[in-house]
């Protein structure tokens, strides 16, 4: 029972910093992709 509570505190843990990492890196890649897309029209 305690370690599939240590299981589920490091899963959650796991996520959140994935989550940290995560957003901010897909946010820089939309702002690149946008401003690829802006290049190439002009």
């Amino acid at each position: 029972m305690q370690n599939k509570f240590v299981v589920n505190q490091v899963v959650s843990v796991f996520i959140a910093s994935l989550r940290k990492i995560c957003c901010p890196m897909l946010l820089l890649g939309v702002v690149v992709y946008i401003q690829h897309t802006e290049n190439e029209r002009s």
